[in-house]
Order: C-alpha cells, then structure tokens, then sequence
C-alpha cells in the first residue's frame, strides 16, 4: 500500500482532470481507508520522514477529493484524529492537504473542513485558502485564522477587502441575498479596522 499511495502521488492531478467523483475512484477510495485505517499507526511508527512525505503525497489524493464532496466511507478527519500521538505528521499532512486543495482551485464541499485551520501552519496557504470558500460562515472562519498568524498591516487590509470583493461576486459563493451581503461587507471592514 505504501508504494500504490507514492505511485498515485507522484501522478499529476489537476482541476480539468481529477474526477473525484468517478465511481471506480470512490470505490478505490473506500478501500484505501478501510487499509489504512488498520494499518496506519504501523505506517506512522515506522515511515521515516521522507517515506511519510511520499506517502501524504498520495494519500491527499483522496483525502482532496472528500473535501470536494465524494462521498465514499473515506474519512479525512478520523485519519487526522488517529495522528495525534504524531504531531509533526499531522500538521505536515494538513499543510499539504490544504495546498492540493489551493493547487486545485476548486470549491470545498465538506462542512467540517475549517477545522484544519486550527492545525494548519502554512501563513501564506491560508491566506490561499480563502478562494476556496463557498459559505460565509466559513469565509469568517478562515478569515479569523488568517488575521491570528499574519502581521496586520495596511497592506494586508487592503489584500483582504480585495479578496472579499472578489468573493461576493463569485457564483459558488453567492448563498444569501446582495443586501445581507453588503452589510456583512460593511462589518468587515469596520472590524478589520481595529486591527490598523
């Protein structure tokens, strides 16, 4: 199993051709988690880091895809919770799960996903991650963990309106009417003002 996830890492897997959704994938996806599942805690003991970086390479295949919305028995958040005892495998897995997902420019669909953000340690990639959104409430969420690890500045303000701007008009984002919209714009801006 180790050698089929470094093998599937190392395939390039962009927008236009990662059809998660597919259901030989999905049925792929199941068993992979079913194995790792049993097997995990033997990969986490006894990979050495370069080894656990090829595998995550792989393995953020499928866990990309549960975050776009496949619906398979794959679970990306029991995995993460079984990595606890090994924290430095855990943050290096949700830092490079969250830059497949950047990479792939796609809106994420799993209601759970912004509780990576209190893991995650990549500064720049949550700032990323931003486009990625579709609900406001999430919007927020990472918008708050962006604020806690970055220098505020005038700069950095000006990058967040832009990137809010930028949000509102986008299709996938649109879940409210433009008036709630505004005034949600409104308090942003009024609270990213005590932080100038």
């Amino acid at each position: 199993m180790k050698i089929f996830l470094q093998m599937f890492g190392n395939l390039l897997i962009q927008k236009d051709n990662f059809t998660f959704d597919n259901t030989s994938f999905s049925s792929l996806a199941s068993e992979l988690y079913d194995y790792i599942k049993m097997h995990l805690n033997d990969l986490l003991q006894t990979l050495n880091h370069n080894d656990w970086l090829l595998v995550i390479q792989g393995l953020t295949i499928f866990m990309s895809a549960q975050m776009l919305g496949n619906q398979t028995t794959f679970n990306t958040f029991i995995l993460l919770e079984y990595m606890k005892d090994y924290p430095d495998k855990q943050e290096l897995i949700i830092n490079l799960l969250l830059k497949r997902l950047v990479q792939l420019q796609m809106p994420v669909k799993n209601d759970n996903w912004t509780n990576l953000f209190s893991l995650a340690t990549d500064k720049h990639l949550l700032y990323n991650c931003l486009d990625l959104v579709t609900l406001l409430d999430d919007y927020l969420i990472v918008l708050q963990h962006v604020i806690k690890h970055n220098s505020f500045n005038e700069q950095m303000e000006i990058q967040l309106k832009n990137n809010f701007d930028k949000s509102i008009i986008r299709t996938d984002f649109i879940r409210m009417n433009r008036f709630f919209l505004n005034k949600i714009k409104s308090f942003s801006l009024f609270f990213l003002s005590f932080f100038g």
